[in-house]
């Protein structure tokens, strides 16, 4: 029995700390661990954040870049608290002021708070930013990370990926997934699909025809789908997960 009641009062308590603020992403809740893919550089590529504070106190936050893979320059758009930064490092927080923005309860961040990349990197890599929202004390020291997300930009697969796909005898209708990959083939393949750090999440076989293939359960990210044909050629072409 009282084992039954901690573990109600540890879910009340998980629950009464989730509700801390909300976080929206492009009119979304952001989720623990998200991840936002964009394959452009244009204004389209941006993650509009509204916080609201849910909570019964005031609260002090702050956007945190906890860290950034294969960026070559800093053309970026960092913006909390009506104050933009546009070259940044891991660690880097926003706004300037040591006690960061102050959310009364209900209230709400200024609008045009955002984060934005436009940086190219080296074309071929995902430029890759893990962020967080922080709660911070009225002396900047960060007392809790409310929540972590990621925004990743992937260069569009180039004509050379299509041709030899297509050499092969294989066509891939769409590059950036929802939760289908559409694919026609006038021969049998293997496909399997390979995240970013080569582990094959997803093996699936090619039939002599049009195929729809269901990458519904696959989290939002860059992969690479990789066909063998039973001659053993191999071509890949990289796809984005939304």
């Amino acid at each position: 029995m009282k084992k039954i009641i901690l573990l109600a009062l540890f879910a009340i308590s998980a629950s009464v700390q989730a509700q801390v603020v909300s976080i929206l992403g492009n009119d979304e809740e952001i989720t623990e661990g998200q991840t936002f893919t964009f394959s452009n550089l244009t204004e389209r590529a941006k993650i509009n954040l509204v916080v609201t504070n849910l909570s019964d106190e005031p609260i002090n936050l702050k956007l945190k870049a906890n860290s950034l893979s294969n960026p070559t320059n800093m053309n970026i758009q960092f913006c909390f608290g009506t104050e933009c930064y546009f070259n940044i490092s891991a660690g880097s927080t926003v706004p300037s002021d040591v006690a960061g923005l102050t959310l009364q309860p209900g209230e709400t961040n200024p609008e045009g708070d955002h984060f934005q990349n436009a940086n190219p990197g080296n074309g071929v890599d995902p430029v890759t930013y893990s962020l967080s929202l922080v709660k911070v004390s009225d002396s900047g020291e960060i007392l809790e990370v409310l929540r972590t997300f990621n925004y990743v930009y992937s260069p569009a697969a180039s004509l050379t990926d299509f041709s030899a796909l297509q050499n092969m005898g294989i066509t891939v209708k769409n590059t950036v997934v929802k939760n289908q990959l559409e694919v026609s083939a006038n021969q049998t393949a293997t496909l399997q699909v390979v995240n970013i750090n080569g582990q094959v999440v997803k093996t699936i076989a090619i039939k002599n025809d049009n195929q729809v293939i269901d990458l519904s359960g696959l989290t939002s990210a860059v992969y690479f789908a990789r066909f063998t044909t039973q001659q053993n050629k191999t071509a890949q072409i990289k796809i984005i997960k939304n």
